[in-house]
């Protein structure tokens, strides 16, 4: 294969059963002799092994298939690839092999291909952080401690030696995904991670700062594990749809405080001023000064 060429395909050929099992990423690479190929990356996202991985692999290669014959080309080579991050260990097996006995003669009837399995759970974590792409270091050491248990124990003792092998403008063009996966993912907040970046440097941590004023993810968690006023839930998630600033306001007309108070606190001791936090809610700076007054 020429790796150079290597690109990704636009168009869909995901069906509505393989929605909750592929990420619709195809690249198609040149062979040496001119002709292409295309690989399939089947992304899983699941703490199990998919005992039949085939079906869901067949399926995908037929709908691909079915668009190649629909503008009068031939089946395209395809080559499956399975990543798999998940803590139960994954045995491949062709499909074959997992019939009940099945009699030899039968054999050549049953359909037999083979896929790529990358298992992250094999990989050492050193290994990982050496990938050239540093996005895909990322990427690929938080899937694979992605449990909850095991997430907040590594970011907190091991992320921070990958961050600082990152340069910021680097950094910066990916922070925001991976700052909301560890938020989304752990039980660490908002200024927590932010102190992350900050015991490395400066300039991680501003980059890191930047990205926690902007997320909603704040508002969702610490005022609703906080407030837990009633209709609190609905408000979140209305705010959530709307952004951050019309859920606040919609919170303060239905007497919502609580989740109010909240965000404000945590907004000024990650280092905004009164002023800023009033201008980025739209209240006035005495409302921001009582509510931080105010005992939590």
């Amino acid at each position: 294969m020429v790796l150079d060429s290597l690109q990704i395909m636009n168009g869909s050929f995901i069906d509505e059963h393989l929605e909750e099992h592929f990420a619709d990423l195809v690249y198609e690479c040149a062979l040496s002799d001119g002709s292409g190929l295309t690989i399939a990356l089947l992304l899983e996202h699941k703490s199990y092994a998919v005992k039949y991985p085939q079906f869901q692999l067949m399926r995908y290669m037929l709908n691909y298939w079915e668009q190649d014959v629909e503008h009068s080309k031939r089946p395209t080579p395809i080559v499956p690839v399975i990543i798999y991050h998940g803590e139960d260990r994954w045995i491949p097996a062709t499909l074959y092999e997992q019939m009940e006995y099945p009699p030899a003669f039968l054999h050549r009837f049953v359909p037999n291909f083979d896929y790529l399995l990358i298992d992250f759970s094999k990989i050492p974590d050193e290994q990982l952080f050496n990938l050239r792409s540093r996005f895909l270091a990322v990427s690929a050491s938080l899937l694979k401690h992605s449990d909850k248990r095991k997430l907040k124990a590594f970011v907190l003792k091991q992320f921070s030696m990958l961050l600082r092998s990152i340069d910021n403008r680097t950094l910066e063009q990916f922070v925001s995904p991976v700052f909301r996966y560890i938020y989304e993912q752990s039980n660490l907040t908002g200024v927590e991670i932010v102190g992350i970046f900050k015991r490395i440097s400066l300039e991680k941590e501003h980059i890191a700062m930047t990205v926690y004023q902007q997320e909603t993810l704040l508002f969702r968690r610490e005022g609703l594990e906080i407030g837990r006023l009633e209709g609190l839930q609905q408000g979140l998630q209305e705010g959530m749809q709307q952004g951050m600033q019309q859920g606040i306001q919609q919170g303060m007309q239905q007497g919502r405080l609580e989740v109010l108070r909240v965000a404000v606190k945590a907004l000024h001791e990650a280092g905004q001023t009164p002023k800023q936090i009033a201008a980025q809610f739209k209240i006035k700076v005495g409302e921001v000064k009582t509510l931080l007054q105010q005992e939590g």
